[in-house]
């Protein structure tokens, strides 16, 4: 006797569960429909849910923050150990360049791509998400504002049309000139990475002409900025060395730092940082604010970024 599964995949029902009903598989929840139900529901009440998304992320900064050193190094380890141990780099880099080979693969993202984008909706609908507005970079990116200044062109005030300077002194569209630029999408996101994460530099010219004839292309910092970095980073080490030298035994595992054992010492808060939101160099350099890390976790992992919050480090200071 030919039974369908009673939870609506249509699928013949090959058990009988414990309430009586027959289902396609052993369990409710291996049943295609249920599966597709419970992902819906997932991901209208939880997923999409910005509250549940915050509050994951701050118990999980909460976690990583109370964890020491050596938990640290230990779960560093011990990812490390089960990536070789299961060989999972090498298996995904194959997989990888198996499918990339693969003609008909590519020929059916590109065809689903090219299928999706003649949906105008969609188009539109990308448009916005992308788009860049005053309103939304001092919401979302108010340090940019701190670095560049920026407009929208006189000429196009309805369709928001972003200016910024150009870097070059020289140019007619510079701050000495008096003058703007529309930016590409692109050169925005780029500066406002570069910002954020503290890389490289992608200052704004409105020309491949204005790059080459501008001194400071491809240079790291700016020239005015980086000798007040110095001073800053300068200040940060004396006041860093002090602590090391009045509270070496409060920094756990300090002897471990240096080439022999492969650990550096790093401000959680970092010294980028703190010279961008102007930070007194006595904080930065506060025994509290040092730990001591794995050389390619603190140069190649962590960088130039924070652990802790400038507010959990004073917090932290006030309860010495």
């Amino acid at each position: 006797m030919f039974i369908i599964c009673h939870y609506g995949c249509g699928q013949e029902a090959a058990h009988q569960l414990k309430n009586g009903k027959w289902c396609c598989k052993k369990s409710v929840n291996q049943c295609p429909k249920q599966r597709e139900k419970i992902n819906n529901t997932l991901r209208e009440k939880i997923w999409n849910n910005p509250d549940y998304k915050q509050k994951q992320s701050n118990s999980l900064k909460k976690y990583f923050q109370l964890e020491s050193i050596e938990e640290k190094i230990q779960r560093s380890e011990k990812i490390k150990e089960t990536i070789k141990k299961n060989n999972s780099i090498e298996i995904m880099r194959e997989k990888a360049i198996k499918r990339n080979k693969n003609l008909e693969y590519k020929k059916n993202l590109s065809d689903k791509a090219t299928e999706r984008m003649k949906d105008q909706s969609r188009r539109k609908k990308l448009s916005n998400i992308f788009r860049f507005t005053i309103d939304t970079i001092k919401q979302k990116y108010p340090f940019f504002l701190d670095v560049e200044e920026i407009r929208y062109n006189p000429e196009n005030i309805d369709k928001k049309e972003i200016q910024v300077r150009c870097k070059n002194s020289n140019c007619k569209n510079s701050k000495e000139k008096n003058g703007w630029f529309t930016p590409t999408h692109y050169q925005i996101s780029t500066r406002i990475f570069v910002l954020k994460h503290s890389r490289g530099n992608s200052f704004f010219f409105c020309s491949n002409e204005c790059k080459k004839e501008c001194g400071i292309f491809r240079k790291r910092y700016d020239p005015d900025s980086l000798s007040n970095f110095r001073k800053y980073h300068k200040k940060v080490s004396i006041e860093t060395y002090k602590s090391i030298k009045e509270y070496k035994n409060k920094i756990q595992g300090l002897n471990l730092r240096g080439k022999l054992n492969g650990y550096d010492l790093d401000h959680k808060y970092s010294i980028s940082e703190g010279f961008k939101n102007n930070i007194d160099p006595k904080i930065i350099g506060h025994w509290k604010n040092l730990e001591i890390l794995k050389a390619g976790i603190n140069r190649y992992t962590k960088k130039e970024k924070s652990s802790i919050t400038i507010e959990d480090l004073l917090m932290e200071i006030e309860n010495i």
